[in-house]
């Protein structure tokens, strides 16, 4: 399965990169990703585009620890009917549990539980994406991310309050150890770990209407991708032959026993379409048949490319890279 990450992932990396001196439109040079794009909160980035993006941010800034200041500037509205339904909850409790259930309507990239362990609690972020080299800035900037908005922000601000994360500690952090969070690493799982006693406290944001509307609107969406993902994934499956090369829309449809007017129109109304799975699916499958030890020819033609060089052109703009740097 392909996972994406919050456009606003990529917009707060655009405005720092412009603090700090850089270029946006260098940011951006070649990728299929438009600033203007990311003011949606429905905007959604495809991992290996955001972790190239990541990765030029810090070879445009210098600045190694970039994860860290963009945690630092995030905020719950910034992620739609999610960031309002959490910051609207009555209790600190129920604003975490409205993450742990509809995050997927923001990214699939991660699971989020609550677990309680006598005075302590902890919410736990279980990674389901490879973030390669950019781990330490998406990591980073998730947790200290969810200190502020859910801590700091809401006026629960604690001393003891950590953020443990299973990286090894970065090579920058030291020019940071002083400052909060309190960030550990090396350790077994990502969390950040708090008073127990916090959970049960009123917010300050709490307001029961408005949290209705967006955990109502949360749900639809939920549903939506859940119909969306069965579909998605019977298309995505059928898009390539499993004997090299790929299948039309046509015959796609044939197989399923629809109409391609009938797929085409579902598949619209789901916001995708087949070129976009059918892409979707080469991009997660390059990954692997790249890795297994075949050549760049053999993958373009087992992913259904007429030349070696379309098949290039595609991953450079999946990845911000071409298939021999990896």
């Amino acid at each position: 399965m392909a996972h994406d990450l919050p456009g606003s992932f990529v917009l707060h990396l655009a405005r720092l990169v412009t603090e700090l001196g850089g270029s946006e439109s260098d940011l951006f040079q070649g990728l299929p990703v438009r600033a203007e794009e990311l003011v949606d909160p429905s905007m959604t980035v495809p991992v290996p585009t955001a972790v190239a993006i990541a990765e030029r941010a810090r070879a445009i800034t210098g600045e190694r620890g970039i994860g860290i200041y963009q945690g630092l500037k995030t905020y719950g509205p910034e992620h739609g009917y999610l960031g309002f339904a959490a910051m609207s909850a009555a209790t600190l409790r129920e604003a975490i549990e409205t993450l742990c259930t509809y995050s997927p309507v923001r990214s699939t990239a991660f699971a989020f539980s609550l677990e309680t362990r006598g005075s302590r609690a902890a919410l736990v972020v279980a990674e389901r994406a490879d973030f390669g080299s950019a781990r330490d800035v998406v990591m980073l900037s998730l947790l200290i991310g969810l200190w502020h908005t859910t801590v700091v922000s809401l006026g629960r601000e604690r001393p003891d309050t950590v953020i443990e994360l299973m990286l090894p500690e970065p090579d920058y952090y030291h020019r940071f150890r002083d400052r909060k969070p309190q960030v550990r690493f090396g350790c077994p799982i990502h969390q950040l770990v708090f008073d127990a006693s916090l959970l049960d406290l009123s917010l300050p944001t709490a307001d029961p209407v408005s949290f209705r509307l967006a955990r109502d609107e949360c749900e639809r969406m939920l549903r939506s991708i859940s119909e969306r993902s069965r579909l998605v994934d019977q298309v995505a499956r059928l898009a390539l032959r499993a004997e090299g090369g790929s299948r039309t829309l046509k015959e796609v449809a044939e197989v399923l026993g629809v109409s391609p007017r009938t797929l085409r129109r579902h598949l619209t109304g789901h916001g995708t379409s087949f070129a976009a799975v059918r892409d979707d699916e080469r991009r997660r499958r390059s990954t692997i048949l790249l890795g297994s030890g075949l050549s760049i020819g053999a993958v373009a033609t087992r992913l259904g490319y007429a030349t070696p060089g379309n098949f290039i052109r595609a991953y450079r703009k999946w990845t911000g890279k071409t298939p021999a740097a990896d």
